[in-house]
C-alpha cells in the first residue's frame, strides 16, 4: 500500500521559486505553452493536447489524491504566471521504494536557474518523505536538462 501523500504545508520555497498544488484560476493560462517546441522535442511522446484547461489542471491535483503523483506548478519571483510544472512518480517500487522526477519549463522560466533550485526543493521534500532513491531521465541530447540534474 501507498502511503498518502499530502502537498507540504507550507509550499516549498527557497525565497526564489515556490512549488505550489496547481490552480485552475492560476495556471489554465500557461498550458499553451505545451505547444512550445522545445516542450514538444523533449517530452517522450509528445506532450498532451490540452483542449479543456480546467479538465488539465484537476487531473494534476487528482493525482495527488491517488497517492502516486505529486504535481507542482512551479512560481518564480517577478513573473505572473507559473514559469513552469514539476511531476514526481512514487511507488516505483512499492511502498516509495524510489521515485522519479520530470519537469517541464515555459520559455519564460528558462535558462535562469529555475530549474535546478526545483529539483533541489523536490529531492529534499522526497527524502523527508522516506523515499530512498530519486532518479530522473533525459534524452541524451538535452543538455539543459542533463545540467540541471
Amino acid at each position: 500500500m501507498t502511503p498518502s501523500l499530502q502537498p507540504p504545508e507550507p509550499p516549498l520555497s527557497d525565497g526564489v521559486v515556490t512549488l505550489r498544488v496547481p490552480d485552475p484560476e492560476l495556471d489554465a493560462a500557461s498550458l499553451r505553452h505545451f505547444d512550445d517546441p522545445e516542450i514538444v522535442r523533449w517530452i517522450l511522446g509528445g506532450p498532451p493536447h490540452v483542449t479543456d484547461p480546467a479538465a488539465a489542471i484537476a487531473q494534476q491535483r487528482d493525482w495527488w489524491q491517488g497517492s502516486a503523483n505529486a504535481v507542482f506548478s512551479v512560481d518564480a519571483e517577478g513573473h505572473d504566471e507559473r514559469v513552469g510544472l514539476t511531476r514526481v512518480m512514487f511507488g516505483l517500487v512499492e511502498p516509495f521504494g524510489f521515485a522519479e522526477i520530470g519537469y517541464i519549463f515555459f520559455p519564460h522560466g528558462r535558462g535562469q536557474g529555475y530549474a535546478t533550485r526545483t529539483v533541489r526543493l523536490v529531492a529534499g521534500w522526497v527524502f523527508e518523505l522516506g523515499v530512498g532513491r530519486l532518479q530522473a531521465r533525459t534524452s541524451l541530447d538535452n543538455v539543459a536538462s542533463e545540467r540541471v540534474l
